[in-house]
């Protein structure tokens, strides 16, 4: 036996089983910036079109071949992107004239995925922004009394040479809806959940199938603020996003969510708590937390523990809370600082033994404030704890802690 074959046939083995999804392999966010993790770790890349105060979304097929992004939505003032779903050579596809999608204030202004049952078919969810009368005319006002809430598009890659082309726009479901959407796949694979805030109501459900797009519930019990992203755990078993507490303000609340028939149970209250994101396995959960000296806690929460709220260690510490969190195709999460030109990343999720790297990619210029692309989470699901960094010749083990 020729032992010096085994550790390529193993990391082989770890990245065709953990690094499967290329959907979210390309990000296009803020202003004009965009990421490539085609080659397993993240590079700038120029040429984006986007403009964006906070939402986002693009998408490559399953192949990680590019196909579109967008803001979700725009505004009618002059000088300001009307809202645009671009294609992949950074042109046009679509544009909402500001009137149409989503808010491009809007923390989760859009999310992206495959229409089921049709080839070639995306649907694109658009959510609009509390702000959404700052500078529209007043005959918009008036036929949009509620805002444009949560609407859908579908777009054909096929057409235009392949290029792409919307075959519908701006199917309006629910207004007033602020802020929040996120897409969960069906325990069938096949069919999704788009989780929504309804107005003030409560969380809302559409189940997405191959032949309609139907109402599926309201949670209610906390009731949700309807101001606030709504994250996903890539097993799909748990949603977090904020919630009214008693005395009028918000906190984060973790729920149990069924994605065989849309329903939320057990909620848990973690105070405090703001900006969150779950590990590729769905064990552990990450946010930043106020502390009395009003800095920034981020903390790891086991899923697993008996006492989830106890089971929180420190990783790290900032001045200012992250703007924002999201997992990669590379296993690893991502933070956006408003403090910063760049971003920083936590390596290993998966594992008690993550660790924040600080400044791993910087896009120069003065700080700025990012919000990163809302993917469905699915996309990311890797239960394999090992991760595997390649020095000259080594392999680390980020869930042992030592090297081979």
């Amino acid at each position: 036996m020729n032992i010096t074959k085994f550790p390529f046939l193993f990391i082989m083995l770890i990245c065709q089983n953990s690094f499967a999804q290329k959907q979210a392999n390309i990000w296009h966010f803020a202003d004009g910036k965009s990421l490539d993790f085609s080659s397993g770790a993240p590079v700038n890349v120029t040429g984006s079109q986007i403009f964006t105060y906070e939402g986002c979304a693009s998408y490559c097929d399953k192949y990680g071949n590019f196909l579109f992004y967008t803001n979700g939505g725009g505004r009618e003032l002059g000088g300001l992107d009307s809202g645009t779903i671009w294609n992949r050579n950074n042109a046009v596809m679509y544009n909402m004239k500001g009137t149409e999608g989503g808010g491009f204030s809007s923390a989760q202004s859009s999310v992206i995925f495959e229409a089921p049952g049709q080839d070639s078919v995306y649907y694109v969810f658009t959510m609009d922004e509390v702000e959404w009368d700052f500078g529209a005319s007043p005959s918009t006002i008036a036929s949009q009394p509620g805002g444009r809430g949560l609407s859908y598009f579908k777009v054909d890659v096929r057409l235009n040479s392949g290029l792409g082309g919307v075959v519908l726009a701006d199917q309006r479901l629910e207004t007033p809806s602020y802020e929040g959407v996120c897409a969960i796949r069906h325990a069938n694979k096949r069919d999704y959940w788009v989780l929504f805030h309804k107005g003030n109501t409560g969380l809302g459900v559409y189940l997405v199938t191959p032949t309609s797009i139907t109402f599926n519930g309201l949670y209610t019990n906390p009731l949700p603020s309807s101001s606030s992203p709504i994250i996903a755990s890539p097993n799909g078993d748990y949603v977090i996003t904020s919630f009214v507490t008693t005395g009028g303000s918000n906190s984060l609340n973790l729920l149990r969510f069924n994605d065989s028939n849309g329903q939320f149970s057990n909620p848990l209250a973690l105070p405090g708590t703001l900006v969150p994101e779950f590990s590729p396995n769905s064990r552990y959960l990450y946010a930043a937390k106020v502390t009395a000296a009003v800095t920034f806690d981020i903390l790891q929460y086991d899923l697993q523990a008996a006492n989830i709220l106890n089971s929180a260690t420190i990783l790290g510490n900032y001045a200012t809370p992250p703007s924002s969190m999201q997992l990669a195709p590379d296993g690893k999460i991502y933070l956006a600082l408003a403090t910063t030109s760049g971003l920083d990343r936590i390596n290993c999720p998966n594992t008690r033994n993550a660790s924040i790297q600080s400044n791993v990619i910087s896009f120069g210029g003065a700080p700025n404030f990012y919000i990163l692309p809302n993917f469905p989470a699915w996309l990311f699901e890797n239960n394999d704890s090992t991760y595997v960094s390649l020095g000259p010749d080594t392999i680390r083990l980020c869930d042992v802690g030592g090297s081979y």
